[in-house]
């Protein structure tokens, strides 16, 4: 009984170190997962308009989220204390679970929007026939009927700002790393920018999407 006992403590300190060795890979492989069950779940419902099989990404999507959640769980019962690590995943689940919500809308209304006009390219074509008006000059952005520009511009304008953001962050990251100042770990401060570089290049191919393609407009 002793032996079994022993080889199952052996097991689970085991796990508990390939966790804090690899915990920021499997952080980062954890959002590449909710992205890709995330869209999977809208192409499954909106193109192949398999709703009941949508249903199985749908649960990956919160399984992934809990799953998410227990690393900072078991971060804390290894170590004892507050990390950052921790920190991090507590922003993206406040984030999921406020701000999430509404760009998860968003989405979700884009590709079922695209989703009918690939489908019946007939219906938005033929509406207006007539040749659009050319734009006066100074005007902002393109008449293009009913295509809705505005949107496009403001979704190009939020993206530019995370952007300027992102690089005032990283101007004083590399500054930090210059001076060589003991504020916070290089360590942490890399994870942390590598998943924020993430999070830039999934909401730039977000909001650049409505300069490519415009939705309707409502």
């Amino acid at each position: 009984m002793m032996v079994k006992g022993q080889d199952t403590y052996l097991k689970g300190r085991g796990n508990m170190s390939f966790l804090a060795e690899y915990k920021w890979y499997i952080l980062i492989t954890a959002e590449v997962l909710f992205w890709v069950f995330s869209i999977s779940f809208l192409i499954l419902r909106y193109w192949f308009q398999l709703n009941r099989a949508s249903l199985i990404f749908l649960v990956l999507f919160i399984a992934n989220d809990l799953f998410i959640l227990s690393l900072a769980v078991l971060d804390y019962m290894r170590t004892g204390e507050f990390s950052n690590y921790q920190l991090i995943i507590a922003a993206i689940l406040i984030y999921a679970l406020t701000y999430g919500k509404k760009d998860f809308k968003k989405l979700d209304a884009y590709l079922k929007e695209k989703v009918e006009q690939w489908k019946n390219p007939f219906r938005y074509t033929g509406q207006n026939t007539h040749k659009p008006k050319t734009a006066h000059k100074g005007s902002k952005a393109p008449t293009g009927g009913n295509l809705d520009w505005e949107h496009a511009r403001k979704e190009r304008k939020n993206w530019f700002k995370h952007l300027f953001i992102y690089a005032i962050a990283h101007g004083i990251y590399f500054l930090i790393n210059l001076l060589k100042l003991e504020i916070i770990s290089f360590e942490t401060l890399s994870n942390i920018s590598s998943i924020w570089t993430i999070i830039l290049v999934v909401d730039g191919l977000y909001s650049l999407s409505f300069t490519i393609s415009p939705r309707k407009k409502k």
